[in-house]
């Protein structure tokens, strides 16, 4: 009798699966079944270039001033726009700072010292006895 409820409980759960798959895709298909907020399909879609350029810039920055107006021509190595100063600023301050900095080289000076006083701290320990430091 055991077998008989685990094979009843069984065939109940499948078809319990199976129904509620079946109701999900029937729901996913029909046109006016609400759906998913998070979820946005695009069956056709297009996109048009709003500009299309074929320069690139020398550097990556926010433009401050756009020298160009549409349809003129541009020289070679002509200006076509400029960039906001403010990013080139802090760079070269960075630049000055770490050229100024000496703690970099203090620190180098430290790390050589302690360096030196462990190898010299080790001599004396292999003097005294040579099982006091491993090889």
């Amino acid at each position: 009798m055991p077998f008989a409820r685990k094979l009843i409980a069984l065939a109940s759960g499948a078809i319990v699966a199976l129904s509620a798959s079946f109701i999900s895709a029937s729901q996913a298909q029909q046109p006016g079944a609400v759906r998913n907020p998070e979820t946005l399909v695009i069956d056709d879609a297009t996109f048009e270039f709003i500009q299309k350029s074929d320069v690139s810039p020398l550097t990556e920055g926010v433009i401050d001033k756009l020298e160009l107006e549409i349809g003129k021509t541009v020289q070679k190595d002509g200006v076509i726009g400029t960039l906001h100063s403010k990013k080139a600023e802090l760079i070269v301050k960075k630049a000055q700072t770490a050229a100024a900095s000496i703690g970099a080289q203090r620190k180098a000076e430290a790390q050589r010292y302690q360096a030196m006083t462990v190898v010299e701290r080790n001599r004396r320990l292999l003097k005294s006895n040579p099982t006091y430091v491993s090889r």
